[in-house]
């Protein structure tokens, strides 16, 4: 239906509402669906629902025990609060890869334990 009425003002709380469905569902791909419709109110950054559906992507992603992407979605979330502010791909990646390694911070020792980790001989940022 997504498809058939793409322009209607439905379409972002259809996907919510799918992902509420999911959410709160107990099958093995449940949590996955459900972080696949509330990743789909990125391309609706406007409607109301924008900021519960980010919410809820994180804490799907922190129920599936992924972390680094839990607090990469409510940095994505914070940073939309913050007017001609935005969170670029590559700053995400860089936060992800900082917390999968244990950084506090993104300076040369932690690039040097990333890279040691993805057995590569350097980062280039």
């Amino acid at each position: 239906m997504s498809a058939r009425y793409a322009d209607s003002t439905f379409v972002p709380e259809a996907w919510v509402r799918l992902g509420d469905w999911y959410f709160d569902e107990v099958k093995s791909d449940s949590l996955r669906n459900a972080a696949d419709a509330f990743a789909r109110l990125y391309a609706f950054p406007e409607p109301p629902l924008y900021a519960r559906a980010i919410y809820k992507l994180g804490w799907t992603h922190y129920r599936m025990d992924d972390f680094a992407n839990a607090v990469t979605t409510a940095l994505r979330q914070s940073a939309g609060k913050v007017p001609g502010w935005k969170l670029l791909d590559r700053s995400v990646s860089m936060a992800q890869m900082s917390l999968a390694h244990g950084c506090d911070e993104i300076d040369a020792a932690c690039l040097g334990e990333i890279a040691k980790g993805l057995s590569v001989a350097r980062i280039i940022y």
